[in-house]
């Protein structure tokens, strides 16, 4: 890449100033909050070092949350790692991998049916797969359409727009109570 030059820097300082407090909250809904702040502070770091690729993506916060993910993916990778090297030096306990998003701890409660609609959509939401999970919160959280969630997970549009639909049929279908298909099996995870 070139030495960087005065309208790079203001390019990427207004990039970085419109999208950094969303590619935050995308960390922190995956992550704790000062993980979430060294994770995002990497992603810009990576972004400034391709940010000619940033700059030529269809859609900038796609990209970046394309970053994000793959930071992510390797923090946790890593933390795995680490836990296992641990484990191993303190006597062979195991680790276990939890697969999918974190576990949110919710406050206790509230009597309203919004609160209960929403810790069951949450629930159920956890009962899905890696994928499914993915798809749906990049759609419903960080407001992506398709071909946006298409750029950040490297897939095709027409392809995410399938499966984020098969996605959102099997959440109906687990809040329904009603057992859904997952490519001709059923989905039980």
């Amino acid at each position: 890449m070139s030495t960087p030059s005065a309208d790079d820097q203001r390019q990427f300082t207004l990039t970085y100033n419109e999208t950094y407090t969303k590619v935050l909250a995308y960390l922190r809904r995956r992550s704790d909050a000062d993980t979430a702040a060294d994770l995002t502070a990497e992603v810009f770091v990576r972004a400034w070092r391709s940010r000619e690729a940033l700059w030529d993506a269809k859609h900038e916060l796609a990209w970046l949350y394309g970053v994000a993910r793959n930071v992510l993916l390797e923090f946790y990778r890593q933390r795995d790692h680490d836990q296992q090297g641990i484990s191993a030096l303190e006597g062979g306990a195991s680790t276990q991998r939890t697969g999918g998003l974190p576990q949110v701890e919710h406050a206790a409660p509230d009597v309203t049916a919004s609160v209960d609609s929403a810790l069951d959509i949450s629930r159920t939401l956890t009962s899905l797969t890696r994928s499914d999970q993915e798809l749906l919160t990049l759609h419903a959280w960080e407001g992506l359409d398709a071909p946006q969630i298409a750029e950040v997970l490297g897939i095709a549009p027409g392809t995410a727009r399938v499966h984020l639909h098969r996605a959102r049929s099997r959440l109906a279908g687990a809040l329904a109570g009603t057992p859904q298909t997952h490519y001709g099996s059923k989905a039980t995870r």
